[in-house]
Formats: structure tokens, sequence, C-alpha cells
């Protein structure tokens, strides 16, 4: 793909994807007390099995290069899109225990991960035909989904709707997304093909230090966010006797704070240094998990997720850009071996979580999230401290 050559509406058809899994976190964390209690799901149980739906999508990340060679980046996208309002419309009409619940969430897991591969693929090559740094205002897009997704929520629970009236609700939302992608022309697939075979590119990509590098930032400040996103308002509502509007309303704050984050990533590094600016944003991002549960004042823990957000927003966009340029000729292994990081954090982070949650606390739980900054501080020292 040359300078100039985007299709027309492909832009538009990323945001599309990366706000359809914003809306789908966003509405998710604070209806999870609700759908739990419907399905006969313990805390531990949902963490495993969150963990484990995520688990299977490794394959396809791992192969992220083959797999949108075969198809077409852009197919996946629009396929991944409509396995999530599937599965909305699943969540609201589905009765049944653990299998039933287990299965849409291996779905949810599996449409989740493509919307990342594709998005973030097509986003890399974007990057390099234009030379702009495109992957935090896209990335920006998810943030946006999330504060319409939580902020949905918060009115839906306050007119007395609800968790299956949502789903429904965010299902056919989802398909109206749809409507972005379908009249992008498919992008022909030997365009921006890598070279050699797909177990010599998995291997290049693997061996990079860069992009191992970038692979445990993401899974870091994935996990950080997963733990804000489900952990938040099970804590606020059980554990600190909030109301569902007033958790609501902090995931709104965290989604705000990544969008302004997000939207700022470039400027903040080309002001400090990549290194530096991530850096920077895990001191941030531990003082917000400090906040979010301090328990001295009812203010602190809405505080705390938005400081949290904005620390955590820049980590992931700056270290998927990073890996793109380290790798410019085979961007869909680079995005995978690199999301393949970021969903270790996403798988793991819920197993521990619901762990922790049930055997000690739910405050405990979210204490991680401190925990995630300062590691981020400490890797963030690895890399390259200039703009890119």
């Amino acid at each position: 793909m040359s300078a100039g050559s985007l299709p027309r509406g492909l832009l538009r058809a990323i945001a599309a994807g990366l706000i359809s899994i914003g809306i789908f976190f966003g509405m998710g964390g604070p209806l999870w007390p609700d759908v739990l209690d419907s399905f006969d799901i313990s805390k531990s149980k949902f963490g495993l099995l969150s963990g484990l739906s995520l688990a299977l999508s490794f394959p396809v990340l791992l192969f992220g290069g083959r797999l949108t060679d075969a198809f077409g980046k852009v197919t996946v996208l629009l396929v991944s899109m409509l396995l999530l309002a599937t599965v909305s419309f699943g969540f609201a009409v589905a009765t049944g225990g653990t299998l039933v619940f287990a299965a849409l969430l291996a779905v949810r897991g599996l449409g989740i991960a493509l919307v990342d591969l594709s998005a973030n693929t097509l986003t890399m090559d974007a990057e390099a035909a234009t030379g702009k740094h495109l992957m935090g205002p896209l990335h920006g897009m998810f943030s946006a989904g999330s504060i319409l997704g939580a902020g949905a929520v918060a009115i839906a629970l306050g007119v007395g709707l609800g968790f299956r009236s949502v789903y429904a609700i965010l299902a056919a939302g989802l398909l109206l997304l749809t409507l972005a992608v379908v009249p992008v022309r498919l992008m022909d697939r030997n365009r921006g093909r890598a070279h050699g075979v797909p177990g010599q590119r998995f291997r290049l990509a693997f061996q990079s230090p860069t992009i191992r590098l970038c692979a445990l930032l993401t899974g870091i400040s994935f996990a950080g966010e997963i733990i804000v996103a489900d952990w938040t308002a099970l804590y606020l509502r059980e554990d600190r006797g909030h109301s569902g509007v007033y958790a609501a309303a902090c995931i709104v704050a965290f989604g705000v704070a990544m969008l302004i984050g997000r939207l700022i990533n470039g400027p903040l590094i080309r002001a400090l240094g990549v290194s530096r600016a991530t850096m920077l944003q895990g001191v941030i991002a531990a003082g917000g998990g400090a906040l979010i549960v301090f328990e001295g004042s009812a203010v602190a823990p809405m505080a705390g997720c938005a400081l949290a957000g904005f620390g955590l927003a820049g980590i992931g966009p700056t270290a998927l850009s990073i890996a793109g340029i380290s790798l410019p000729d085979d961007a869909g292994s680079a995005a995978g071996l690199t999301l393949a990081g970021g969903y270790i954090g996403l798988a793991g982070a819920p197993v521990v979580s619901g762990l922790i949650a049930d055997t000690v606390s739910t405050r405990t739980t979210l204490s991680l999230v401190a925990v995630v900054g300062l590691v981020v501080v400490i890797a963030a020292r690895g890399l390259p401290n200039k703009v890119y």
C-alpha cells in the first residue's frame, strides 16, 4: 500500500470496528452483576471462563499474518463484528447455566480478538502508507465506544430496563456499525503480503526483542484495563454500596480519560520521547489504581478510574505502532504477536482477579491496577527514547 492509496472509507471502517468492541466492554462491566446472577455464575467461575474464552483466540493471533492474507483484512473485520452482534443477541435471549454462559463467552472472545487483529493490522498498514501516527486516535474510538456503552447502561438502569433489553439494543447497534465496513472495497490479498512461509514469518516476529517488549507492555496494559472494566462495578455495588448508576458513571469517567489520553498520545510522545512518556503514563495509572480503592472519600473511585484510564490509554497503541514500525513488511504478524501478549493479559487477569476476589476481596483485585502501573514504569525503560 503506497502513500495516499488508502481505500475510501477504510479509516471509518477501522473506527467502526474499534467502537464496537469499546461499546461491548463499556456495556459489559456494569451489567456483569445482573448477568452473573441470571446464569448463576460465581466470581471465580466468571474469571476462569473469561480467561479461557480469550485463550481460545491465541492461535488466531499467533498466525495473524496468515489469517489476514488468506481471507482479507476487511473481510475478517466484517465477520468479527457480526460475531459480536450474534453474541449480544445471545445474551439477550439465552437462558441456562454454565455451559450456555461459557459458549457465549467463547464467541465473545473470538469476536473481540478478530476485531482487534484486523483493525490493528489495517491501522499499521495505514500508518505505513500515510507516515502519520493513527494508532492513538483510532484506539480513541474504542474509548469513545466504551463511554457510549457505559452511558447507555446508566440510562437503561435509570429507567428500569433489564440487562436482556440492553443486550438486544446492543445487538442492533452492532449490526448498524457493520454498515460502515460493507462499502469498503476489499484490498487485493496479494497487496502488502509479506514474503516467506508462515513459520519463518512467525519466528522472525517472535525473535524481535522490540516486538517481545511491545507484547509485554500490551499485555500489562490490557490486564489493567480489563480489571477496571470488569471489577469496578462489582466492587462499588457490592463492597461500597454504591448504585449501578454511580458504577456506570465511573466506567464513563474511565472511558473519557482513555479517549483523551489516546488523542494526546502522539503529542505527548513527541514532547517526551517514547520511553519517558510511557513511564509517565505508568505512574499516572498506578496513582489511579490506588485512588479507586481509597475508602476515605466517595469521590475517590471516580477520580481513580479517570486517572487509571488516562495512564493506561496510550500504552497499547504506542506498543502496537512500534511493533508495526519494527516489522513493516508483515503487519499481520506484528499485530498478531503483539496482541497475543495483550490477550495473555486479558485472559490471565480475569482468572487471577476472580480467584483473589473470592479468596481475599474485590478491593484487593482492584488494587492490582496500581501494580500494573508500576510494572509499566519498569518495562518502559527498555523502549527507545525517541520520537517515532
